[in-house]
């Protein structure tokens, strides 16, 4: 995702999400951010940890997984790193699964 911030800045803002929903990110805020710069090399936003799905889901993800049905998604986020593409309007555009690699064509089409 840093790489795909970088290259494409101009027209992307990337922000991470933490969530510890599939237990992964058990730290605190600060030790996530840290984890992340240290060894990801992340600059990007970092938002503070949130639920990403279940009924505790944050109102934003809750928002994102009711537009994804829209799409005919049912399940949009089903491990970490689920990318959502959203318009400057705040539309949801695309849904991306996690094994989607950032640098992919599938995403970097979209920001051409």
């Amino acid at each position: 995702m840093q790489k795909l911030q970088q290259q494409y800045k101009g027209k992307l803002v990337v922000i991470g999400f933490p969530a510890n929903n599939f237990n992964q990110e058990g730290g605190t805020n600060e030790e996530i951010k840290e984890f992340c710069k240290r060894n990801y090399g992340v600059s990007f936003l970092m938002a503070k940890k949130i639920s990403v799905k279940g009924n505790d889901a944050h109102p934003l993800y809750k928002y994102l997984i009711k537009e994804s049905a829209k799409m005919g998604i049912s399940n949009p986020v089903k491990w970490n790193c689920t990318k959502f593409l959203i318009d400057e309007k705040g539309n949801l555009v695309k849904v991306f699964a996690s094994e989607i690699i950032p640098l992919s064509f599938e995403i970097t089409t979209y920001l051409k």
